[in-house]
């Protein structure tokens, strides 16, 4: 399993448990939204223009910026989960 299939199974069964870590009472599209762009960083290199869009929601609110570096942590911690096999997870 490489990492962005480890990330998409947390992701996946967080959403089931309708865990919100960052804010509880929050807005749960703000934590998807940080998902998905955390989630199109590592697929692909963003262009200037996704670059532009990531930084201007980023700057639109406090609440963005902390949802998405919960979810660029987290994206972290699961490069640190080993791989099935042994070797060290990709992504």
């Amino acid at each position: 399993m490489n990492q962005i299939e480890i990330w998409k199974t947390f992701i996946a069964d967080r959403a089931h448990r309708k865990v919100n870590f960052t804010d509880p009472h929050g807005d749960d599209r703000v934590w998807r939204a940080a998902v998905e762009w955390v989630t199109r960083e590592h697929e692909s290199p963003l262009n200037g223009a996704a670059e532009k869009e990531l930084f201007d929601w980023l700057e639109s609110d406090p609440a963005h910026r902390a949802a998405y570096e919960e979810a660029s942590y987290l994206w972290m911690l699961t490069g640190l989960v080993p791989r099935s096999d042994g070797s060290k997870s990709d992504g």
